[in-house]
């Protein structure tokens, strides 16, 4: 078991930390081999980073972390505990985490008396369609140190971001990124540095919305030859009118690569991306490089970029989820609930405070989506352009008539229900109305609408696999 350490004695480790401790990660996350499309067609060769590259990144590494954790202060031994996932969290005082601090730096006013607004799910009774997922750090859990994990009301728990972690996407810009960038190999080349990214999700009409919900059931998937896997909704702006790519994105991942933990390994991450720009620079996961973005509510039980509680749905056994939902209050705070499901109130988990995103959502969604997606390596990483499996790799099943068999694909298949959404301001939600899943090559989304049964209501499976 790795040894205990403190919030201090990070950041003075962090302080020290010297290239040398990091240079071979960085090289490894930088060089990689093109894939053999790559070498045939384009002539690509493996590069060697050079020490001049492998230096600068370190430096915003270092650098990003100190600066991320610069306002934070009395943080005691008592106020950290080894996660789950085998990363440190941190309890910092709920004004001093980094978003809050970067959204008064921008003249905004968050505060944690955001107005309640839970818009009931249904005004019928609503029975569990899954084993739910209860809080991680509300079950009286301690890590092997004997530290509770839990924090307290004034406290938010904040995964610790690491150089060591951050090394790992070579990159310093890499682990803020959705889409993985070129390769070492393409920095001088006239090739696509694009990854493939695939989806298969059912999606709104264009329209005016306030809010959304779904139940999503929680798969262990290792995403190779892909980049990560994932289930997760997609709040989007006014893309119609615009073409301008602006999204709210939450669900759960698993990428090994950016997994906040110390193994790297393939477990279910909870997870919120900010979009305000197309996923430009000032896009990022739950906070962007600047330390703008999504800011976390005391005393949920949950923390974002922590590992989903196992166990975990299995294979012709019991499937394992939880609700997610937005709202948009009448201040203009996107606000992110989770609940158990099963018509249980959810709980406030953090949100994006009003003028934080310009546009149409800073009002409103145009479209939302409800799926899944995956990704490849960028073109000349090795792997590339294959994305492995989506959900649980396997697609939903179908009756001959090629309509949804939900009796084979449930416990098999990764799926979505109680869809709803808000089209008034402070309004309820209700059930969704899709068209019919989109999906690309080698993944499927099939829809299901249960009217008579508020358990199901609008729902969806979908998944696949493509090696």
């Amino acid at each position: 078991m790795s040894d205990f350490v403190s919030f201090n004695e990070f950041i003075d480790r962090t302080g020290d930390a010297k290239v040398e401790h990091h240079r071979e990660t960085i090289a490894r996350g930088l060089r990689r081999q093109p894939s053999p499309r790559a070498a045939r067609v384009f002539g690509v060769q493996p590069i060697e980073p050079t020490d001049d590259v492998i230096e600068a990144e370190f430096a915003k590494m270092k650098a990003f972390v100190l600066a991320r954790y610069k306002p934070v202060t009395n943080v005691t031994m008592d106020h950290t505990f080894l996660g789950p996932g085998g990363n440190f969290h941190d309890c910092v005082l709920f004004e001093e985490q980094p978003a809050y601090q970067a959204a008064k730096a921008k003249g905004l006013n968050p505060s944690t008396k955001l107005p309640t607004q839970l818009a009931p799910t249904t005004d019928k009774a609503v029975r569990p369609i899954a084993q739910p997922m209860l809080p991680p750090l509300h079950r009286s859990l301690v890590d092997p140190f004997g530290n509770e994990l839990a924090c307290s009301d004034d406290r938010v728990p904040l995964a610790r971001v690491t150089i060591a972690q951050m090394a790992r996407l070579g990159k310093f810009e890499n682990f803020f990124q959705k889409y993985s960038s070129a390769p070492l190999a393409f920095s001088n080349a006239a090739a696509p540095d694009s990854a493939i990214h695939y989806h298969a999700v059912c999606e709104t009409n264009p329209g005016t919305y306030y809010g959304c919900s779904t139940f999503l059931n929680v798969w262990q998937v290792d995403p190779s030859p892909g980049v990560f896997s994932l289930s997760q909704l997609w709040m989007l702006g006014d893309v119609m009118n615009t073409g301008f790519n602006q999204t709210i994105e939450s669900g759960w991942q698993t990428w090994s690569a950016r997994a906040n933990n110390r193994s790297g390994t393939d477990v279910p991450l909870l997870f919120v991306f900010y979009n305000p720009d197309g996923y430009g620079d000032n896009a990022g996961y739950g906070t962007n490089q600047y330390g703008v973005g999504f800011i976390v509510t005391p005393g949920s039980g949950w923390a974002i970029d922590m590992p989903m509680p196992q166990p975990y749905s299995s294979k012709g056994g019991d499937q394992y989820g939880y609700q997610m939902q937005w709202l948009i209050d009448a201040q203009g705070n996107w606000v992110l609930y989770l609940g158990p499901g099963g018509g249980q109130q959810p709980t406030q988990i953090g949100f994006f405070p009003a003028g934080l995103y310009q546009g149409a959502l800073s009002q409103s969604a145009t479209v939302v989506q409800f799926g899944g997606e995956v990704c490849s390596a960028a073109q000349g990483y090795d792997g590339y352009p294959n994305t492995g499996p989506m959900g649980n790799g396997v697609g939903p099943y179908t009756t001959p008539d090629g309509t949804l068999n939900k009796t084979d694909s449930f416990s098999e298949v990764a799926f979505q229900a109680q869809i709803q959404v808000c089209s008034t301001l402070g309004g309820s939600l209700a059930p969704a109305q899709l068209p019919l899943g989109a999906a690309d090559p080698g993944y499927s989304a099939i829809l299901g609408n249960d009217a008579s049964s508020p358990d199901w209501g609008t729902y969806m499976f979908f998944g696949g696999n493509q090696q």
